[in-house]
């Protein structure tokens, strides 16, 4: 009971802090109160799609795929337990962590944890386009970011960061990336400095290095993902007290679609009532993800994988063409 109570508590504060930056990543340093009601939108669409179904290959706007979603986002550490005393950290089902003299809220890890990890599990096949992250504490020094396209049974890494790549993931090289298979190690995001509102970016399609992954098979599989892993693996020493060595996440932001195979312009929420991503109070409808397509071009499936009844695939192309459903049987 323990365990679910520090869980939920975790779920509902980022999910609610989540929402201060939907645009942090696109203007840095910026007064986030000033920003939280402008229609912020920051598309995904790959060049040759367009938000149309009826002009070809079709793709839904982002949005982010944390709204709606508290309930599936989890932490094995999470403060005011063991460690931490109660005049300090108050734990309740809608707060995770909050300090009473600020009224900062923010989830925050059991001190003296140092390999702790944050894992959202979706409902369905989603195509995630970016990943931000805002620190109330001090960045960590090594972290690295994993997905899973198979809800969990297997893991891949997305990205290492560390302050010392050499040290804390031997082995791996430290860019640039010359192609989307490329995992790397990068050290921009993990410098002691700030010590709080550091931030940490992780974009699938880089920007500024000439990798062009457009309508290709290798950008489909890096975008898409039914789970999201991110590992905190090592403390900023040099600074922590011994007192104060925790991880603390004061908003995040993962900005995606559903996953349709070119074959719907809108995400609409599963019909199961475990699963329903509903929208978040005072949080506009647009900016929510829903786990499922509302498929055209005579397809069917949660993610438009299949053709609708009566009509079969022409296997001289692809599923994510336009008319590869037809009436009538093709060998």
């Amino acid at each position: 009971m323990a365990a679910t109570a520090k869980r939920l508590a975790l779920l509902s504060v980022l999910g609610q802090l989540q929402l201060l930056t939907l645009v942090t990543y696109a203007i840095p340093n910026t007064n986030l109160g000033r920003l939280r009601d402008l229609p912020l939108h920051v598309s995904t669409k790959k060049a040759s799609f367009s938000e149309s179904c009826e002009l070809g290959p079709c793709r839904p706007r982002s949005g982010d795929l944390l709204i709606g979603r508290e309930h599936q986002l989890s932490a094995t550490s999470t403060c005011g337990s063991r460690f931490l005393p109660e005049r300090e950290i108050v734990v309740s089902q809608n707060i995770a962590c909050k300090r009473r003299r600020n009224k900062d809220l923010w989830w925050q890890s059991e001190n003296g944890v140092e390999e702790v990890s944050i894992t959202l599990e979706l409902e369905s096949h989603f195509e995630m386009s970016q990943l931000f992250m805002r620190f109330a504490s001090p960045r960590p020094a090594a972290m690295l970011i994993e997905k899973s396209d198979n809800f969990g049974r297997s893991w891949r890494v997305y990205q290492y960061f560390a302050r010392n790549c050499s040290q804390s993931f031997p082995g791996i090289p430290t860019g640039p990336r010359k192609s989307l298979a490329d995992v790397i190690c990068l050290s921009k995001y993990s410098s002691l400095e700030p010590i709080s509102n550091g931030e940490v970016i992780y974009r699938v399609l880089p920007t500024g290095t000439g990798i062009n992954g457009n309508s290709s098979k290798e950008l489909f599989q890096k975008l898409r993902l039914t789970n999201l892993r991110i590992n905190f693996t090592e403390f900023q020493r040099t600074w922590l007290e011994p007192q104060k060595m925790y991880y603390a996440v004061k908003s995040m932001t993962i900005r995606g679609v559903c996953s349709c195979n070119g074959h719907a312009s809108k995400c609409l929420p599963v019909d199961d009532s475990t699963t329903t991503t509903t929208t978040t109070t005072n949080v506009s409808s647009w900016d929510t993800v829903g786990g499922s397509c509302a498929c055209e071009h005579n397809t069917a499936g949660q993610n438009c994988e299949r053709c609708k009844h009566g009509y079969y695939p022409d296997h001289l192309l692809k599923m994510s063409h336009p008319q590869a459903c037809r009436r009538g049987f093709f060998l």
